[in-house]
C-alpha cells in the first residue's frame, strides 16, 4: 500500500524523501507505511498545539485511477475529518501517558 503525507500547518503534501512540499497531489511523494510512520507522529503537534503537524493518507491511485471531480471537491472536508480523528487519538494517547 502507498501513502502520502499531508502537512496540516503548510496545507500541502510532502515531496518524495521529505524534500520539501507541494500543493500538487500527483507530484507528492509516495511512501510505504513504514516510511510514513518513521516521519509522522501524532504526538508532534502544530505550532498552536491544536492538532497533528502531519497526517498519513492512503494514496488515491490505490482506490481508483483518478479522483472524480466530486471527490476532489470533498477532499478538504475529508482531510479535516481525518485530522480531527488523529487529534482525538493523540489526545487519548497523551492523557494515557
Amino acid at each position: 500500500m502507498t501513502f502520502l503525507i499531508w502537512s496540516t500547518e503548510g496545507c500541502c503534501w510532502w515531496k518524495a524523501n521529505g524534500a520539501g512540499y507541494t500543493g500538487n497531489l500527483w507530484t507528492a511523494g509516495r511512501y510505504t507505511a513504514e516510511q510514513a510512520n518513521t516521519h509522522v507522529s501524532p504526538r508532534i503537534l502544530t505550532s498552536n498545539g491544536r492538532g497533528p503537524k502531519d497526517v498519513i493518507v492512503v494514496a488515491p491511485e490505490l482506490d481508483s485511477p483518478a479522483f472524480p471531480t466530486e471527490e476532489i471537491l470533498r477532499l478538504p472536508g475529508i482531510l479535516r475529518a481525518r485530522a480531527r480523528a488523529t487529534v482525538a487519538l493523540a489526545s487519548r494517547t497523551a492523557s494515557a501517558a
